[in-house]
C-alpha cells in the first residue's frame, strides 16, 4: 500500500470535492477504489469526504509526475466481509 504524505484536513477535502472541475476525477477514483474493495469481498461501510485522502501521483507510487492529484479511500476501521453484515 502506498503512503500519502499530503493529507489535507477534512474541510479542504470538502472544498476540493465541491469544485465542479474536481468532482468527476474524485468520483471516478472513488468508484474504482470501491470496485477494488468489493472485488476482494469487502465492504467499506464508512465512505464520506473525511475518508478521502489526497496526494500527488509521485507520493502515491504511480508516477506520472506533474501536478496530478490522486484521491485514495482510507479508514477501513468499519470494513467488513460481504455476507457478515448483521
Amino acid at each position: 500500500m502506498a503512503w500519502c504524505t499530503q493529507v489535507p484536513p477534512s474541510s479542504e477535502v470538502h472544498q476540493v470535492v465541491c469544485l465542479t472541475y474536481q468532482f468527476y476525477p474524485v468520483s471516478v477514483q472513488m468508484a474504482l477504489a470501491l470496485q477494488h474493495v468489493h472485488s476482494h469481498g469487502m465492504v467499506h461501510m464508512d465512505v464520506k469526504p473525511d475518508n478521502i485522502y489526497c496526494c500527488d501521483a509521485d507520493d502515491a507510487g504511480i508516477g506520472g509526475g506533474g501536478d496530478k492529484t490522486v484521491y485514495k479511500l482510507g479508514d477501513f476501521g468499519t470494513a467488513t466481509q460481504v455476507g457478515t453484515i448483521a
